[in-house]
């Protein structure tokens, strides 16, 4: 199970990177901006089900990380491996969606959390951008620009509910 599980850890980010550089290159050859709002609205499922994913691989495996000699020592290619999926999962709490950002958020107060992970110095070199984007998502929204569609993030907010009912709740 830990050397399956590193090995997914290990494949994951480089793999990830390809895939986005692939729909990139797509994105432009449909005339889609790759960095635009509407290529974030068309990704919104798949960013939400690996944000779910990239979660559930550290939080249920906190095991392999504390046990392991390599990665809580800081040093080492094991380390390298969890610092560098750590890396992709503090890059998508910078996601303009808040479900996105908010499963990030869980995930690394659970890690924090954790005593014998904070002894280590496995999350130092990520908190800054987890904390950075953490305080860029805590901005008050006119709703009225969302629902008038004059905020710049309106279609990806609306996209990342699953119903209107869930929606509607969460604007209150």
């Amino acid at each position: 199970d830990e050397k399956q599980w590193f090995r997914l850890i290990s494949s994951l980010p480089p793999a990830l990177f390809e895939a986005s550089n692939a729909a990139a290159q797509r994105a432009n050859e449909r005339g889609i901006d790759p960095n635009g709002i509407e290529m974030l609205v068309e990704q919104l499922e798949f960013h939400r089900s690996l944000s779910k994913m990239g979660s559930t691989l550290v939080s249920s495996h906190l095991a392999h990380i504390t046990t392991d000699k390599d990665i809580s020592s800081g040093s080492g290619a094991k380390f390298d491996a969890v610092s560098n999926y750590l890396r992709l999962l503090s890059e998508m709490t910078s996601h303009p969606s808040g479900v996105i950002c908010g499963v990030q958020v869980n995930t690394w107060v659970g890690l924090l959390r954790d005593p014998s992970i904070v002894r280590t110095n496995i999350l130092s070199p990520h908190l800054d951008r987890v904390l950075t984007s953490y305080m860029n998502h805590i901005v008050k929204i006119r709703w009225e620009d969302v629902w008038e569609q004059e905020h710049p993030l309106s279609a990806l907010i609306e996209a990342s509910w699953d119903d209107d009912e869930e929606y509607n709740e969460w604007l209150g």
